[in-house]
């Protein structure tokens, strides 16, 4: 936790918290929110941004999406480093990294060997809030009708920089 000296009033910048506690599910290949991973309002602000998350792809041959978006705020800047490791493609061991420069850049991840195997998705970064609101993480499949699930014990994790 760190300490802000401002007008000689001590305040104090708490990150927030969020953790999931159920598995959320994507079947399409758009963006959907995840409700546990959808702040409260933020105020006007630049923030950092951790998350860490456990996901599936429901079959073979269709990856998975992850970012983070404005929700009910306006984000202005967003700039995340985000890496889903995984092995794909005939690749044993292969982690897909991308750069996030706007809230609406798609992330994806090449097509999984083996349905239902869990990997490790983990992003940073920044974003600037400049109208209050929420921020939310989404996921989605890279295929039509078939299923990307987000699962417990994911978490996010933003904080007033």
């Amino acid at each position: 936790i760190r300490d802000k000296l401002v007008t000689g009033v001590q305040t104090c910048a708490l990150p927030i918290s969020y953790k999931t506690t159920t598995t959320s599910s994507n079947t399409n290949a758009t963006y959907t929110s995840v409700a546990e991973l959808t702040t409260v309002s933020l105020p006007v602000g630049l923030y950092f941004f951790k998350f860490v998350g456990l996901m599936q792809s429901g079959v073979t041959t269709s990856g998975v999406g992850v970012r983070i978006v404005n929700g009910t705020s306006v984000v202005s800047t967003c700039n995340a480093k985000w890496v889903i490791a995984q092995g794909a493609n005939g690749a044993v061991n292969m982690s897909f990294e991308y750069d996030q420069l706007a809230t609406t850049t798609n992330l994806v991840s090449a097509s999984v060997q083996t349905a239902n195997t869990t990997f490790n998705v983990t992003g940073m970064g920044l974003f600037r809030v400049t109208t209050a609101g929420t921020v939310a993480i989404q996921i989605r499949s890279e295929v039509n009708a078939n299923s990307a699930s987000l699962l417990a014990d994911s978490s996010l994790i933003v904080e007033l920089v």
